[in-house]
């Protein structure tokens, strides 16, 4: 580690009483903020020796295939800025903007969110729409009328591509959008070849650099393969990552780790009547997909976008019940990147008789996986709630409770990874809901954040 900082500064030819306005330096065990040239990181030097980061251009810190944020050192861990992170709690989280948008996904950095807007989002009608932020609110920036049927949406870790899937479309093909500063570029179909055809496929969000994305099939027995990005911008099936041997098997979640190096899948097995559920970490070596670890039943059911953390909800999660269900967290080792449980937390229920349901949809966590937040509530959710943990160096913790009061009782959605989205820095979180008077398929997003 101690070369790199000598390298960094041979590079540069930086003076000692320049390095300090030109570099930043990263002691040994120690985590630093580092905001430059509109691009923040929290960067935590995991060795014995401390080193610098070049910080004197956008070059040098977040931009180029030579920048330190695309040529992470080894021992060096990267996670979302938080400063505007406000504590939890009604008293502090606030609806900062109210608009229709379904199945909503915010870059890491907070500054845009994409999402299907329009009048009857819910039935794949509306407009694919960019949203920047405007002061506390949002406010659209670009529509793409051509993106129809079902999108989903998937950003890279850096902010500079999207990439959107049909989910109705029985093909690999998605658009992709590039973006250069606060400027975005039109959507292009790309068209991924040498995949099984007449599957529905969708997309894990893709690495930091965005040029690598998991597509996975949503097919009995389906597979799952890594498709990254040529130099002329097309994209290519790269490998299959072999799912477990395993009857009736499906696959219904798929995580690509912000490194590009692990990843994570998940799904059912077994005969319809007594269906169980399976997980596989991954490790790549090389070109090639390799299982690491395998989990039966009680499983993770999504991690962090950097893979530190996984979680699951187990107990009474999706069952009518006033008993509280609990929240199960898994740590990553650095060095081996196998999951162990690291403990377990009660999800209490929120206020009021009519709001007995515990932990309605998956655990949502923030980049970095150190806040996660759980729907508390019944289907009914006009006083339901936001639960959030919080690791504190050693395990999860309760960090409160947040209501969600809009004054009207809202139905949600059937499906429970459709109830909450949160933001890569937890400043941000919205309530993904559907009104039940008038258009029964209309939809609402309410943006809750707190802070300017």
């Amino acid at each position: 580690m101690r070369s790199l900082a000598l390298f960094i500064l041979m590079t540069l030819g930086l003076s000692s009483a320049s390095t300090a306005q030109e570099a930043v330096t990263v002691g040994a065990n120690s985590r630093v903020k580092i905001d430059r040239h509109n691009v923040c990181r929290m960067v935590e030097n995991l060795a014995q020796t401390p080193f610098m980061v070049a910080t004197r251009d956008s070059s040098e810190w977040s931009i180029g295939s030579s920048s330190f944020l695309n040529v992470v050192p080894p021992d060096v861990r990267l996670s979302a800025c938080r400063d505007n992170f406000c504590p939890i709690g009604s008293e502090n989280f606030k609806k900062r903007a109210v608009f229709d948008i379904t199945h909503p996904v915010f870059s890491i950095q907070d500054d845009f969110v994409v999402g299907n807007t329009g009048n009857r989002p819910f039935v794949t009608e509306g407009v694919y729409s960019i949203w920047t932020r405007d002061g506390a609110g949002w406010s659209k920036e670009r529509e793409y009328p051509g993106i129809t049927g079902y999108p989903r949406s998937s950003i890279s870790g850096h902010g500079n591509r999207i990439l959107v899937k049909d989910l109705a479309s029985t093909d690999l093909s998605f658009f992709e959008i590039g973006r250069s500063g606060s400027t975005f570029s039109g959507a292009a179909l790309k068209t991924v070849g040498n995949v099984p055809g007449g599957s529905v496929y969708a997309l894990s969000e893709m690495n930091d650099d965005g040029d690598a994305v998991i597509a996975m099939q949503f097919e009995l027995e389906g597979d799952a393969f890594e498709i990254t990005r040529n130099a002329d911008g097309s994209w290519s099936r790269k490998s299959v990552l072999p799912a477990p041997a395993l009857s009736r098997r499906t696959l219904l979640n798929a995580q690509l780790f912000n490194d590009g190096s692990n990843a994570y899948l998940s799904g059912t097995f077994g005969p319809d009547s007594a269906r169980r559920t399976w997980g596989s970490v991954y490790r790549k070596s090389g070109n090639s997909w390799s299982i690491v670890q395998n989990f039966r039943d009680d499983i993770p059911m999504v991690a962090s976008r950097n893979g530190l953390f996984a979680y699951a909800v187990t107990g009474d999660g999706f069952v009518n019940t006033s008993t509280p269900g609990t929240l199960k967290v898994w740590s990553r080792d650095s060095v081996e990147q196998n999951f162990s449980e690291l403990n377990t937390v009660t999800v209490p229920n929120s206020a009021g008789a009519d709001y007995t349901k515990c932990c309605r949809g998956l655990p949502q966590p923030t980049y970095d996986g150190e806040t996660v937040y759980v729907m508390t509530g019944s289907q009914w959710i006009g006083g339901g709630g936001v639960q959030a943990f919080r690791y504190n160096g050693t395990r999860f913790v309760n960090a409160g409770m947040a209501m969600v009061d809009e004054g009207e009782s809202r139905q949600m959605q059937d499906e429970p990874s459709r109830h909450l989205f949160v933001s890569g820095s937890g400043k941000w979180f919205g309530v993904s809901q559907q009104s039940t008077g008038g258009d029964p398929h209309r939809k609402s997003l309410f943006g809750i954040g707190c802070g300017g």
